[in-house]
């Protein structure tokens, strides 16, 4: 199908960044030159279902290397995403080549992120993509983020279109559900943390890609 305005999600979709805040332990124990912390299977599953915070209290409680732990000063969760993505803000295949082709075609292009907007900044001008969006919007804009119709409204009046001239990229159930009631056209992509919900994500979705490699705008 084709739009002429588009809004993508950030982490997850455009770049493979998921890891930085799922493994927010280990990404926490490289920013601060410390060995990967040992942990068993048991204490993974626990820390899977914490708060970014508490994961790395987390770490700290049960770290194998209390000593060098207390020679660390309290980080900011947002620091450490922060540096990460200075060092690598990874583009998921086929993003930049589909990017250019929305672009070729006209295509106006905004980022929703449920990042805080400065990171949104860094990771999209470090990845070299921030050229082909207009706009950003973020948690500090929109508390309620794309879990509530707001936002999409809201990138509608900025673009001055109606809510279901849009199209969405997305990896996250909550949102293609938001934008799904909204009658937006849905590009789905896989992503390995929300793999588990990829049957719903089907029934809602326009189109469900494994890649960006696979799509066309026709």
């Amino acid at each position: 199908m084709q739009f002429k305005y588009a809004v993508f999600d950030m982490d997850g979709t455009l770049l493979d960044t998921m890891d930085y805040w799922r493994d927010i332990v280990t990404c926490y124990a490289e920013m601060h030159g410390l060995p990967k912390p040992i942990i068993s299977d048991n204490d993974a599953i626990a820390a899977s279902h914490l708060s970014t915070y508490k994961k790395i209290a987390f770490l700290k409680e049960r770290y194998n290397d209390q000593e060098a732990v207390k020679k660390i000063q309290n980080s900011d969760v947002y620091d450490i995403i922060g540096y990460f993505y200075k060092k690598s803000s990874k583009i998921r295949p086929g993003v930049t080549e589909m990017l250019e082709s929305l672009t070729a075609h006209g295509v106006r292009m905004c980022v929703a992120s449920a990042t805080p907007s400065y990171l949104i900044e860094i990771a999209l001008k470090e990845s070299g993509l921030d050229k082909y969006f207009e706009f950003t919007l973020s948690p500090s804009e929109y508390p309620r983020g794309k879990a509530h119709p707001e936002i999409f409204h809201a990138i509608a009046n900025r673009f001055g279109c109606e809510v279901n001239d849009m199209a969405l990229f997305e990896d996250a159930l909550y949102s293609i559900r938001t934008a799904h009631s909204l009658g937006m056209y849905i590009v789905a992509v896989r992503e390995k943390y929300s793999e588990y919900l990829a049957d719903e994500i089907k029934t809602l979705a326009n189109e469900y890609l494994n890649e960006f490699t696979e799509y066309k705008y026709e």
